[in-house]
């Protein structure tokens, strides 16, 4: 049902080429797209990694990236549980997605949920 709503054609989406910034884990970045792939591919290779477990540091971890996060919040491990089935992982330092930040203010009381757990530890 999706890939009829977000494409014309349905899941031709899926053979949509896609340019690659971040071909390899290391990369500096291919910003001239030399690099080409189908979206397809693209998912079945994020599908692959995952269930035998990623783990890295975020590019540009520091505060540049998040002010309100500490060292170890940069810093991804994350795995498939085969029991269940989820996708598992992350830290108490890292706030997941910016969803899970509770509302970053620069005024006085409103901190990340890291933040705060942080604190109570």
């Amino acid at each position: 049902d999706y890939s009829n709503m977000a494409s014309p054609n349905g899941t031709d989406i899926l053979q949509e080429p896609v340019r690659r910034l971040f071909p390899s884990d290391d990369s500096e970045g291919e910003f001239d797209g030399e690099i080409i792939q189908s979206l397809a591919e693209i998912i079945q290779e994020a599908l692959e990694r995952h269930s035998v477990g990623i783990s890295f540091t975020e590019r540009g971890a520091g505060s540049g990236l998040d002010r309100d996060m500490t060292p170890p919040g940069f810093n991804v491990d994350v795995y498939v549980d085969w029991t269940t089935g989820f996708v598992r992982g992350g830290n108490q330092y890292n706030c997941g997605t910016w969803m899970d930040k509770v509302g970053e203010f620069d005024g006085e009381i409103i901190q990340s949920l890291a933040e705060i757990i942080q604190e109570a530890l």
